[in-house]
């Protein structure tokens, strides 16, 4: 079980630095002419629910543990 972790881990590690070391295009990037501050303020505070709901999800799911003995 320890080992399927460190391989994963492993291939995360390769990706991330592939996109380090990895240049920019220009054909990437296209500036979007819609990007106002109203939809930046919106993404932001979508970000926000979702951090506040994570750790709720967390506690209903801790709830169905059943303790057996």
């Amino acid at each position: 079980m320890k080992k399927r972790w460190i391989i994963m881990m492993a291939i995360i590690v390769i990706i991330s630095l592939i996109g380090v070391f990895t240049p920019e295009t220009s054909e990437l990037w296209v500036a979007d002419e819609k990007m106002n501050a109203a939809n930046v303020a919106w993404m932001i505070t979508t970000t926000i629910f979702v951090l506040m709901m994570t750790p709720r999800l967390s506690f209903f799911m801790g709830g169905w543990v059943v303790k057996r003995m």
